[in-house]
C-alpha cells in the first residue's frame, strides 16, 4: 500500500501511517525524511521542522490501530473487493 505525504499539515497534525509491507514503510519513512532535508537545502523547510514533522508520524502494524483516526486517506488499488477489507479491518 502506498503512502501520500502531505507537506504542511503534517507539522501541525499526527499522521497515523500504516502500510501491509514492514520494508515498504521503512523505505516510505526514509523518503519522508529524505524530503524534508531536502526541503532544508531548499529553504522551505527550518531544520526545527523536520524534528517537529518526524515526531508528528506514527507507524503502525496494524490496521485497527487506525480506528479512532478522524479522517483516513487510503492509497489502495481500485479494487472493490480489497477496498473493502481494507475499510472492515479499520472498523
Amino acid at each position: 500500500m502506498p503512502f501520500t505525504v502531505l507537506k504542511a499539515p503534517t507539522r501541525y497534525f499526527e499522521v497515523l501511517f500504516y502500510d501491509n509491507d514492514e520494508t515498504q514503510t521503512k523505505k516510505a519513512f526514509q523518503t519522508i525524511q529524505d524530503r524534508l532535508h531536502r526541503y532544508v537545502n531548499e529553504n522551505k523547510l527550518s531544520q526545527d521542522d523536520i524534528g517537529t514533522t518526524i515526531s508528528k508520524i506514527k507507524i503502525f502494524k496494524n490496521l485497527e490501530d487506525l480506528s479512532k483516526s478522524d479522517i483516513i486517506i487510503e492509497n489502495v488499488p481500485e479494487n472493490e473487493k480489497i477496498k473493502m477489507k481494507v475499510f472492515k479491518e479499520i472498523i
